[in-house]
C-alpha cells in the first residue's frame, strides 16, 4: 500500500471516529442540561430615594416562570459596609432570613406574576439601614436557607444617602 493510500484511509478512520464522538456527545449534552432557573422582568424598589433613616424598603419583581423545583426567588439589598468597628445600622438584608422581611413569602414564581416583599434593617443593628453604595440583587436559590448556592438574575445598583 502506497503513502497516498495510507494518508487517505487515516484521514477516513479520523473522520469517521470524529463524527461518532460528535454525533453521540450532543444527545448526551442536551440530557444532562440544568432545568431552567426562572427569570425576573421587572423590578422596582421604593421609596426611590433611599436614605439611612429607612426601617425597610419595599421590593416588586414580576417574574416569567418558575423556578426550578426546590427552588425560590430572593430579594437582596446589600450596602457597602461602614468602616467603623462597631456597626449601627444595617448594610444587608435578605428574603430568606425570616427577621429581615415583613413575612416571609415563598415565591416559586408563576410567569407573569408579580411579588412584593419588603426588607427589614435589623433592630439589633439600629433599625435602618446604613448609608453608601451598594446593590439590590434579585436571583434564586434552594429553599432550606442554602443561600450560598443562590443564583443572581438580576443586580441594581443603588445609593443611600445619609439622612440630615
Amino acid at each position: 500500500m502506497g503513502l497516498g493510500r495510507r494518508a487517505i484511509s487515516a484521514g477516513a478512520i479520523t473522520l469517521a471516529i470524529g463524527a461518532a464522538f460528535s454525533g453521540s456527545a450532543r444527545p448526551a449534552s442536551v440530557h444532562l442540561a440544568a432545568p431552567s432557573p426562572g427569570g425576573v422582568f421587572v423590578v422596582t424598589y421604593a421609596p426611590q430615594k433611599l436614605s439611612s433613616r429607612l426601617a425597610e424598603v419595599r421590593v416588586r419583581l414580576t417574574t416569567t416562570g418558575r423556578a426550578q423545583s426546590g427552588w425560590q426567588y430572593y430579594a437582596y439589598l446589600v450596602v457597602e459596609r461602614p468602616k467603623s468597628k462597631k456597626v449601627r445600622c444595617a448594610h444587608r438584608a435578605a428574603s430568606w432570613v425570616p427577621g429581615m422581611v415583613r413575612r416571609v413569602p415563598h415565591i416559586s414564581g408563576v410567569a407573569g406574576k408579580t411579588y412584593t416583599v419588603w426588607l427589614r434593617a435589623a433592630k439589633s443593628l439600629g433599625g435602618h439601614f446604613c448609608a453608601g453604595r451598594g446593590f439590590l440583587e434579585i436571583g434564586t436559590a434552594p429553599t432550606g436557607g442554602e443561600a450560598h448556592r443562590r443564583r443572581s438574575l438580576r443586580r441594581i445598583p443603588l445609593t443611600i444617602v445619609r439622612a440630615t
